[in-house]
């Protein structure tokens, strides 16, 4: 197996928290390297999709009534990021062993997303009392 990708690591501090608060949850929306072979229809419905929008888009903001739909200021300075090095089934085989039980889906509009909840255990620093006597 190859060694986990940088962006499947987790700063220590990060990992820690996650890992002692009680009850703690790890989600992850991310955008996975294309898989043609794999995920070809969920590509296909998303490039159809994301034209669709756009000129539904396009036509309310032209008619006046899409001020909400507005490109923001903001738009430009975004970071964008359209090399990324895992493909979801990659991400899934990293999330089995670095987080036991984690659920990796492949979402429409390229990303995926990852969810682990911390394990329920019973702390092994408490000693069991045992069975009560009357």
């Amino acid at each position: 197996m190859n060694p986990p990708s940088p962006e499947l690591r987790p700063s220590q501090v990060t990992l820690k928290t996650v890992l002692t608060v009680s009850f703690g949850v790890l989600a992850v929306v991310a955008l996975p390297r294309t898989d043609l072979l794999r995920e070809g229809p969920t590509e296909l419905a998303a490039a159809i999709g994301h034209r669709l929008f756009g000129i539904a888009f396009a036509a309310l903001r032209a008619a006046g009534r899409g001020g909400w739909y507005a490109i923001e200021p903001s738009h430009a300075i975004m970071p964008v990021v359209m090399d990324p090095s895992l493909t979801t089934r990659g991400v899934r085989e990293q999330a089995r062993s670095l987080l036991p039980g984690a659920t990796v889906k492949r979402l429409v509009f390229w990303r995926y997303f990852l969810l682990w909840h911390k394990p329920l255990t019973t702390d092994a620093a408490t000693p069991d009392p045992g069975p009560r006597t009357a």
